[in-house]
């Protein structure tokens, strides 16, 4: 997760393919239910990040835009939710991400 704010952009886009294809793994582990449990192990990693290391600016924003691009794109899992799922997940970040940076200022 951390490599997903890293300054060089190839480490940046194979840390998303990697969270990508592991929160796809387990929505297919779920048999297409959902992805909670990848869901709820993202949240509390962001948060802990976040006071660990401050993590969060535009490389991580940047991230999320390409796990997303990456659920949008995905043709194999179009005619399932899981790319409604990732959106989901990522605005929770981005959420998680703002309020964060308010409770600092």
């Amino acid at each position: 997760l951390k490599c997903c704010n890293h300054r060089s952009s190839s480490t940046q886009n194979e840390a998303c393919a990697l969270l990508y294809l592991f929160m796809r793994r387990n929505f297919e582990f779920t048999k297409g239910k959902s992805i909670v449990r990848s869901h709820l192990q993202l949240i509390k990693a962001v948060s802990q990040l976040i006071a660990d290391v401050g993590m969060g600016g535009t490389r991580f924003q940047q991230s999320l835009a390409i796990i997303n691009n990456f659920a949008n794109g995905d043709k194999s899992m179009n005619n399932t939710l899981f790319p409604v799922e990732v959106k989901d997940l990522t605005k929770r970040i981005r959420t998680v991400l703002m309020a964060t940076a308010q409770m600092k200022e």
